[in-house]
């Protein structure tokens, strides 16, 4: 990853983390950076995934890649500022950056002389593509309620008397009862 990258993830986390603990500015810190990367993979994507010249890389893949984590990007800031949109800039996020990853894994043994230039583009789109699949089938994974105004129920350990069907003659007997009981 290149500085201003590492910059802009670090002030997106410094917003998230803002955003979570409910504190001012949180908004700013994640528009500008989201916004920012954003706008840095896709038109710049030629510039940025050629490594160390332009001739290292496979530009319509780039601008491709490009695209997929520029709308993923999007949607992460859509979703965490509750947008309109955010669930399908998020999905068509998730399926470009599947598409190139996958494409990544394909092209990478046609060309292995290329070989850190795939594997630049693979961890980008599969970490941005994991957090996008992570928001869309993460819904389902939800806590279970607590019931709220429950009694408890108490189990009282007490010498009862043995009954027809009981094959001892005597020892403590299990009885659950209600708390208020």
């Amino acid at each position: 990853m290149k500085l201003a990258e590492r910059i802009l993830f670090g002030i997106a986390l410094i917003g998230l983390l803002f955003k979570i603990q409910h504190w001012p500015f949180a908004g700013v810190f994640l528009i500008l950076s989201l916004s920012s990367l954003a706008l840095l993979y896709f038109p710049l994507a030629v510039v940025w995934f050629g490594r160390p010249t332009m001739r290292d890389q496979v530009v319509g893949f780039s601008i491709a890649g490009g695209f997929a984590l520029s709308t993923m990007l999007i949607g992460f800031l859509f979703k965490l500022q509750h947008w309109p949109l955010a669930d399908a800039y998020v999905m068509l996020g998730t399926f470009c950056c599947a598409l190139t990853a996958v494409g990544c894994l394909v092209l990478r043994r046609g060309k292995p002389e290329l070989s850190s230039y795939f594997r630049s583009v693979l961890l980008r789109a599969s970490i941005l593509g994991g957090l996008g699949a992570l928001l869309i089938f993460g819904r389902g994974l939800k806590q279970a309620p607590i019931p709220v105004g429950a009694e408890p129920v108490k189990v009282v350990a007490e010498d009862a008397p043995p009954t027809s069907r009981s094959t001892s003659t005597s020892g403590p007997w299990m009885m659950c009862t209600s708390a208020t009981a």
